[in-house]
């Protein structure tokens, strides 16, 4: 089960829904907690009030919003980043840089794209509206991208968040 969005209710709240959520899975009704849009501050807040192992934070990730300290901190706290608009809300086919490694691989800058955050141990969610883009989801799981690869992506300066609520939005990291 996810804790959604760290809205000010959750903030005015929080030992209470941490304490609530410990209940749960020690009656067997959920069996992990995750997370979902928490910054560094939120999860170590989260981490220090809650005793059990958060599994997931589900975070924007994409080469455009590459997360790079927030990432880090999960890999510290053994939680997994759950990437979602991982194909930029559709405008992946604007990144040259990801249009150059698919053209090297005979691929597509979305599977390019996926490939890249899995080699970051980040699990992809992209919207599919079609079977060939499903089956192209799932093929980006076999593409082996090679350390010029994934620096060239790394190396993009682009910043663009797709998500973002101001009245709900926490701080971003």
């Amino acid at each position: 089960m996810y804790i959604h969005w760290p809205f000010k209710t959750y903030k005015k709240r929080k030992e209470e829904v941490l304490k609530a959520f410990s209940e749960l899975i020690d009656e067997g009704k959920i069996g992990y907690l995750g997370i979902s849009n928490f910054t560094t501050n939120d999860i170590d807040e989260a981490i220090a009030k809650y005793d059990k192992q958060i599994v997931v934070n589900q975070v924007e990730m994409h080469p455009w919003l590459q997360q790079k300290a927030l990432l880090d901190n999960l890999n510290n706290n053994n939680i997994k980043l759950v990437s979602y608009f991982p194909l930029m809300h559709g405008r992946i086919n604007e990144v040259p840089e990801l249009k150059e490694i698919a053209e090297k691989h005979k691929a597509s800058p979305a599977q390019i794209s996926l490939a890249w955050i899995m080699s970051k141990g980040a699990i992809p969610i992209p919207k599919s509206t079609t079977l060939n883009h499903l089956k192209d989801n799932f093929e980006s799981q076999n593409i082996q991208l090679d350390e010029d690869d994934i620096k060239k992506i790394d190396e993009i300066k682009v910043v663009k968040r797709f998500a973002d609520f101001p009245i709900i939005a926490p701080d971003w990291d």
